[in-house]
C-alpha cells in the first residue's frame, strides 16, 4: 500500500530522483554485511532501483528534472513527484488524499490524466477529493 498526502510530504533538500527512491525502500533487499561491504549484488540492485525511479519520473513527465532539488519545483510538479513516489513500488492499493488540492485547471487535468492512466494499468486506488 502507498499513499499521497493532501499537504505535500517531500524531502525538499533531496533531489527529485532521491525523493522517488524513498518510495522504493521496501523493494531494497539488504543485509548489514552486504551494505557494509558494498558487494556487487548491492550495486546491481541500486542500479535497478534507480532505473525504476527514472521510469516513474518519465511516466509523470519529470525525468528532465531528476537532479533538481525538490524545493526548486513548482507546486504542481511537487504533487506529481509525490504521486510518482507512491506508484513507483507498484503497490496493490494507492490512497490519494486530495491529489489536486491547490492546483490550477491545467495541472488538475494533468493529474487526472495520470490517475486515469494508472487505473488503466491496473492499479487499485482510493481517491479522496473535494473538488
Amino acid at each position: 500500500m502507498a499513499r499521497t498526502f493532501q499537504n505535500l510530504k517531500l524531502f525538499i533538500r533531496l533531489s527529485v530522483l532521491d525523493n522517488i527512491l524513498t518510495g522504493l525502500t521496501v523493494a531494497a533487499e539488504r543485509s548489514f554485511a552486504v551494505s557494509l561491504l558494498r558487494l556487487p549484488t548491492l550495486r546491481a540492485q541500486e542500479r535497478q532501483l534507480r532505473l525504476r525511479a527514472l521510469e516513474a519520473l518519465d511516466d509523470f513527465g519529470l525525468a528532465h528534472k531528476a537532479h533538481w532539488p525538490a524545493s526548486a519545483l513548482a507546486y504542481g510538479e511537487k504533487k506529481r513527484v509525490e504521486m510518482a513516489r507512491a506508484f513507483v513500488s507498484a503497490p496493490r492499493v494507492v490512497l490519494l488524499d486530495e491529489p489536486v488540492a491547490g492546483l490550477n485547471t491545467e495541472e488538475t487535468a494533468r493529474i487526472a490524466r495520470h490517475i486515469r492512466r494508472q487505473r488503466s494499468a491496473g492499479y487499485t486506488m482510493l481517491l479522496v477529493e473535494h473538488d
